[in-house]
């Protein structure tokens, strides 16, 4: 994350075209990889790594949408459903 926040201003002195609207929209993404690797770094054994993923992953997959419409669910799992990046996916694909 340090790295990229020392990569966006030096883009500027280089002449490369970026806006601060793209490094606002990238920040939560390198939010995103940096607790992943902040979580890789500290599992010692494969067998950790796949007990860290089914506990990531399936919630995320459950709560996308893809399996059951969402028109008559509780509004906090609406809140949770709107904060998956999964669903959005999920949207893109049905629309085409």
């Amino acid at each position: 994350m340090l790295q990229s926040i020392m990569i966006f201003p030096s883009a500027f002195l280089i002449g490369a075209y970026t806006d601060l609207s793209v490094f606002v929209q990238a920040l939560p993404i390198m939010l995103l990889i940096t607790v992943g690797l902040t979580f890789s770094s500290l599992v010692k054994s494969f067998e950790g790594f796949g007990l860290i993923q089914t506990f990531i992953n399936l919630p995320i997959f459950f709560l996308n949408g893809a399996l059951f419409l969402l028109s008559n669910v509780p509004q906090w799992l609406l809140w949770i459903n709107r904060s998956n990046p999964l669903t959005y996916g999920v949207d893109a694909l049905r629309t085409v």
